[in-house]
């Protein structure tokens, strides 16, 4: 995930280079059986933490985070982003 190098199965010792990557993840303090997550991962990302939303909220937020970045996408790629975003 660094680096943005992928090695290939089909030529041995082959390395690919990965372009335009984005990385989206989820998750909750640790606790309740989570795992602490190290700051080795952490330091891949950037931070939103805010206090517990209502869902029209969130629908909202992440609606339209998924609506910038699947702007030029078929429309099928939008309609099943909107279908994760209201799961």
């Amino acid at each position: 995930m660094g680096k943005c190098f992928k090695v290939s199965l089909q030529i041995p010792g082959e390395f690919r280079k990965l372009v335009d990557v984005n990385f989206v993840c989820a998750m909750g303090p640790p606790g309740g059986g989570r795992n602490p997550t190290t700051a080795r991962l952490l330091r891949h990302y950037n931070f939103l933490s805010f206090t517990e939303m209502e869902n029209p909220s969130l629908m909202n937020i992440f609606g339209s985070i998924l609506k910038s970045w699947t702007g030029t996408c078929d429309t099928l790629i939008i309609r099943v982003a909107f279908w994760i975003n209201g799961a």
